[in-house]
């Protein structure tokens, strides 16, 4: 069943009314090339680009519900680690959230274990990106916790919804993307 987004709270799609109305992608379904805004911590800057553009090669999309949720710099600082993992595997990391690129900015810089964190962070503040993968909780105004593994042609090759609270594991990402680059090449 559908769910119509245009009011405070979701109900299955009434007769006629299609305003806000989102069908997520499915796994193996091609995103959308649309314009991001995100925080680069590497520049320490606002950039804008399309989505494309920070998709070149696999990439690991990790969506967490806020900036200053209490397991989100553990599970960045983690993904941070496995840096040279994922450069092994010749894998990019963006993590998304629907904060803002001041509320980015602001926690990398006051959050010890991310001054060393140079992975991309989208600001998606319209919601365009999570709601396009179904991960927008229109209660909260967050995205859902949620880690994407897309290819590098925008496919989507795997999606999975984390319970609130629950922290990312970086190895079992790795695990999964290894794994699912071995059944794609066979």
């Amino acid at each position: 069943m559908s769910y119509c987004q245009c009011h405070d709270h979701c109900h299955p799609i009434h007769e006629g009314h299609t305003e806000g109305l989102v069908i997520p992608l499915r796994v193996g379904e091609r995103l959308d090339d649309i314009p991001l805004v995100v925080y680069n911590p590497k520049t320490w800057q606002q950039e804008e680009l399309m989505l494309h553009s920070c998709i070149a090669r696999q990439t690991i999309v990790v969506f967490y519900e806020a900036d200053f949720a209490d397991h989100c710099a553990q599970d960045l600082e983690q993904l941070a680690a496995k840096a040279h993992e994922r450069e092994n595997q010749q894998t990019d990391l963006i993590v998304v959230s629907t904060d803002s690129v001041f509320s980015h900015k602001k926690r990398c810089e006051t959050e010890p274990r991310l001054t060393s964190f140079r992975m991309m962070m989208v600001a998606d503040k319209t919601a365009e990106l999570s709601r396009m993968l179904g991960l927008y909780d229109v209660h909260t105004w967050n995205c859902l916790s949620a880690v994407a593994l897309i290819d590098q042609h925008h496919h989507i090759m795997s999606l999975d919804i984390l319970p609130a609270g629950v922290s990312l594991s970086a190895d079992e990402i790795l695990r999964r993307l290894t794994q699912l680059r071995t059944r794609s090449s066979s």
